[in-house]
């Protein structure tokens, strides 16, 4: 959930300048070492005030706002990236999300924030084994709700 809104914060223009996650994933290493790490760094960038983040961060981090809410609250392991995955991601950034209405991103926003911890796990395990072909993220998934656990699968079978 954190990576989809980071992608259509990056082509609406809530992040500034436009392209500034992709400009982040580009310049990762081919090899995906480092991605998952500056992922990481990133989420605890969204959630933390420009006035209080660390003076020595990264001036790639600069231009990333703070998100109110709870998206980034709490620290998660990101899981390492391959270049399969990495790519993958490349591929995502080039999507057009801003033509996805905001109020679909919100009621998706605000069903995940809602679930219980461990329900995303449970949720994504049964749509898991519910489905037997790899999904592409296609205009038609992108409005609905199971976008994301589609997307995630599908990057989760590149592994």
């Amino acid at each position: 959930m954190r990576l989809l809104f980071c992608l259509f914060a990056d082509d609406t223009g809530i992040f500034t300048p436009k392209g500034v996650l992709e400009d982040l994933v580009t310049l990762s290493k081919a090899d995906g070492s480092t991605l998952g790490a500056d992922l990481s760094r990133l989420f605890g960038v969204l959630n933390t005030k420009t006035e209080d983040r660390q003076k020595s961060l990264d001036e790639r981090f600069d231009a990333f706002p703070c998100v109110n809410g709870r998206l980034y609250a709490d620290k998660h392991d990101i899981p390492e990236f391959s270049s399969p995955l990495r790519a993958k991601l490349l591929a995502c950034c080039g999507i057009a999300w801003g033509a996805i209405s905001p109020a679909v991103f919100g009621a998706m926003f605000q069903k995940i924030i809602s679930l219980e911890p461990g329900a995303w796990s449970l949720a994504t395990a049964a749509a898991s084994s519910a489905r037997t072909t790899p999904a592409r993220p296609t205009s038609s998934c992108l409005s609905s709700r199971c976008f994301w656990m589609r997307f995630r699968l599908n990057l989760q079978s590149s592994n």
